[in-house]
């Protein structure tokens, strides 16, 4: 059978539908690396997440099933359906913050562009986007498990750091398009300093992936070349 993993333990996955569905998921996530353009890849995440929630109800299934036997219930397979609902529910979380960074991207792509009109892109956009991510990380250190995992626990409040750190960046973004380039560098050096404790943090943590290092990185870069740019606007 099927095992996952889910806070460093196995996971088995008893029910043929079930594992059909994770595994379906997995196969879109591993495509996502050949995937054309964006459009190409949000709608690999749209067919994973729809996977994930099939699996769900799947598992919500199992687990009404067996708590129907009353006395008879089986509490190690209860035990075992719970955590599986953990891993799959922790994993779209996780999934939808790589879908909701790759809208982040384009957003900066667009906004780099400089677009005008009434459709332009514009920081607030981004801001808004940060906002629904660290909801979604709330969302994540609520799942059963997670705060009592000493690493998980510290890295998912780095997490926060990093995206609070981004939001602010964007908001001072949205300073500097009205021309306040004093409010702008005050929110740009403040981004700067969150994503330096994020750091810290995620290194406390040892539990940071790929995704959270790469944009890390790239606040500090951008929140860096930015603060020139600003000092150089409002000299």
């Amino acid at each position: 059978g099927m095992e996952v993993t889910w806070l460093g333990l196995s996971v088995p996955v008893l029910s043929a539908a079930t594992h059909q569905q994770i595994a379906t998921a997995q196969r879109h996530h591993e495509e996502l690396a050949g995937a054309e353009g964006t459009e190409g890849k949000l709608e690999l995440f749209d067919k994973m997440l729809m996977s994930l929630e099939d699996a769900k109800s799947t598992i919500r299934d199992a687990i009404s099933e067996n708590l129907k036997k009353g006395g008879a219930m089986d509490e190690a397979r209860a035990a075992s359906l719970q955590q599986l609902r953990n891993y799959v529910q922790g994993t779209g979380l996780l999934w939808t913050r790589e879908r909701d960074l790759l809208l982040v991207e384009t957003l900066q792509e667009r906004l780099r562009a400089g677009e005008t009109g009434r459709k332009a892109a514009k920081a607030e956009d981004v801001v808004k986007l940060f906002e629904v991510m660290l909801q979604n990380t709330e969302d994540y250190s609520a799942i059963d498990g997670v705060s009592d995992d000493e690493g998980r626990s510290k890295c998912v409040a780095a997490r926060s750091l990093m995206l609070k750190a981004w939001r602010v960046y964007y908001i001072g973004e949205a300073y500097v398009s009205m021309g306040k380039m004093l409010e702008g560098a005050a929110l740009c050096e403040r981004a700067r300093q969150l994503e330096k404790v994020a750091r810290l943090r995620f290194g406390e943590s040892g539990c940071a992936d790929d995704v959270d290092s790469k944009w890390l990185d790239a606040l500090q870069r951008q929140s860096t070349l930015r603060m020139l740019q600003i000092r150089a606007l409002a000299a």
